[in-house]
C-alpha cells in the first residue's frame, strides 16, 4: 500500500536543501568509530527508508487505533503517517508545542 509513497517521498524530497541547512547549522550525525559528519544524500535517503519502514510497521502492526497519526523522527527527519493513511517526511529544525 505504501511503496508507492515511499518512491514518491524519495523522489520529490529536496535532499540537497536538507543538506545544505545542515552544513550550515553544522548539524552532523555521528558514524562508526566517533566519526561526525553531514551525511551524504544517498545517507539520508537511505536513513529517511529505514523511518518509512518502521512507520509503516507500526501502522499495519494493529497496536494503533485506526484514527491515530503514527510517525518516527530521528536525525532532523519526521516521517508520518496521519489517520487518512497518508504519509508525509518533513526535516524538523525547531518545533514548540504549547
Amino acid at each position: 500500500m505504501y511503496n508507492d509513497d515511499v518512491k514518491k517521498i524519495r523522489a520529490e524530497f529536496d535532499f540537497v536543501e536538507v543538506q545544505k541547512v545542515m552544513k550550515l547549522l553544522d548539524w552532523k550525525w555521528s558514524f562508526d568509530v566517533g566519526e561526525r559528519r553531514v551525511p551524504s544524500i544517498s545517507e539520508m535517503k537511505t536513513f529517511v527508508e529505514g523511518l518509512m519502514c518502521n512507520t509503516i510497521r507500526d501502522r499495519n502492526s494493529g497496536e494503533y487505533g485506526e484514527n491515530e497519526n503514527i510517525y518516527h523522527s530521528s536525525g532532523g527527519f519526521k516521517v508520518t503517517i496521519n489517520e487518512y493513511k497518508r504519509m508525509s517526511l518533513e526535516f524538523v529544525v525547531e518545533r514548540v508545542n504549547i
